[in-house]
């Protein structure tokens, strides 16, 4: 039984059950979190059945061609509704000119693209596991596919250039998360576009087509985490560990204050891009003592703002840190 299992493996499809496993438990414990599910939930469930599509095809297993034909069509299916829910998800935050119509528009030609392709009768040629799925559709679906991909593209693109510059800072952190999560997926593709160019397909190319279906998981829990607010704590958290592992000698609870300290001012100065007003707001601190604090851990590189004055507030700056420092709940605002 394990030998035929390993035997059904190969790389593409063995990478595939980790980047499921992570998109499962986060989405499990957002879920939880928040109490309901979001948007951005319905993104990671499509997300998942995707990954578990690809999966199926890419396994070292004999199929009847109407199996694998159906496994194909449902997995671009699954792909072009993952790309729409992008697409809309973007326009929908960003506050882009005629948003509304280019959701219908986009909506419309997801629901044409998918009409084409299982209205289109499926070629004979079968491609073996790994290998490129676009030579299952007929040239008219492959070019019509690749066109609404690439338009997918550009209006995310054009979403997060709009997003931006909005003036709302959360439409700015909701564009922020978005890049990260896509950063990944955008890398591969243009390491793959450059491995077809040259008509290049060795172990190399296998590798980073094995890192697509984490790429994906990694985009649905990205997102996840920014929504529900676990983003930033998750960074303040991994930032206190690294700067723990990195100390030498004993770690006491001054160290381990200061470090707690210093990943929550910097975690609050990001998010609030720069803004020391608002990263003083976010924590709930008076502007003088977070100048103070920031001060303290950036070297000096803080300065003053407007003339702050040390304030009835700023007395007892060691009761002051204690209260805050614990509070993590602070920067999911």
């Amino acid at each position: 039984m394990n030998e035929s299992l390993t035997s059904t493996l190969n790389l593409q499809s063995f990478m595939t059950l980790p980047a499921l496993a992570m998109l499962l438990v986060v989405l499990l414990q957002s879920r939880q979190y928040m109490g309901r599910i979001t948007f951005i939930h319905a993104i990671a469930i499509v997300a998942m059945l995707q990954l578990s599509a690809f999966c199926l095809s890419m396994l070292n297993v004999d199929w009847e061609p109407w199996v694998l034909r159906e496994i194909e069509r449902s997995r671009f299916v699954l792909r072009t509704v993952l790309v729409m829910m992008s697409v809309i998800y973007s326009l929908g935050f960003a506050g882009v000119r005629f948003g509304k119509f280019l959701q219908v528009f986009y909506v419309l030609l997801s629901v044409t693209i998918v009409g084409v392709v299982y209205g289109q009768p499926i070629i004979a040629g079968f491609v073996p596991a790994g290998g490129d799925s676009s030579a299952l559709f007929p040239p008219l679906v492959a070019v019509l596919r690749r066109s609404f991909f690439g338009l997918g593209l550009i209006l995310i693109a054009y979403s997060l250039y709009t997003g931006l510059s909005n003036e709302a800072l959360i439409v700015r952190q909701k564009c922020r998360a978005l890049i990260r999560a896509l950063l990944p997926l955008v890398l591969l593709y243009i390491i793959i576009m450059l491995f077809i160019s040259v008509d290049y397909s060795g172990i190399l190319e296998t590798l980073v087509r094995s890192l697509i279906p984490l790429s994906i998981s990694a985009f649905g829990v990205v997102l996840m985490l920014e929504e529900t607010g676990q983003w930033a704590p998750l960074v303040v958290k991994w930032s206190v560990i690294y700067r723990l592992i990195r100390h030498r000698g004993a770690i006491n609870s001054a160290e381990l204050n200061d470090s707690l300290e210093s990943a929550l001012i910097k975690s609050a100065m990001r998010r609030c891009e720069q803004n020391k007003t608002e990263a003083a707001r976010m924590l709930g601190l008076s502007k003088s003592t977070f100048h103070r604090k920031a001060e303290k851990h950036a070297g000096g590189g803080a300065e003053r703002q407007d003339g702050d004055r040390r304030g009835p507030a700023d007395q007892n700056e060691q009761s002051d840190s204690i209260t805050w420092i614990g509070d993590m709940d602070t920067l999911h605002k």
